[in-house]
């Protein structure tokens, strides 16, 4: 017949340890099921913020869009200018932010 069973463990089981369990039925039919741990290291971010950009006077868009992690965590954002005249970002921390190029 079916069965089922619920186990917890300590929460800290350090790398590369094992845990196992063996079930034996009343007909001393065993069955059992093994675990390991592995740590997975996290993956940082891919940071991609397009081609560079010749800007006239206007409003630009700048596009994180292509920027990613590989292990899937949700992205935040923080733009910052490094160079050339002041500009005001309509938002640094979303993905795409608008600014007015000033006329140079």
């Amino acid at each position: 017949g079916d069965a089922s069973f619920t186990a917890s463990f300590p929460t800290q089981i350090p790398d590369g340890s094992f845990v196992s369990a063996t079930a034996t039925d009343p007909g001393s039919n065993t069955s059992e099921f093994s675990l390991a741990r592995s740590t997975v290291p996290n993956q940082p971010p891919v940071a991609d913020a397009g081609t560079p950009q010749t800007v006239h006077t206007g409003t630009v868009t700048l596009h994180g869009s292509g920027s990613y992690d590989p292990d899937g965590d949700a992205l935040t954002y923080l733009w910052e200018q490094t160079g050339g005249t002041p500009v005001t970002l309509s938002d640094p921390t979303a993905e795409s932010p608008t600014f007015d190029s000033p006329l140079v």
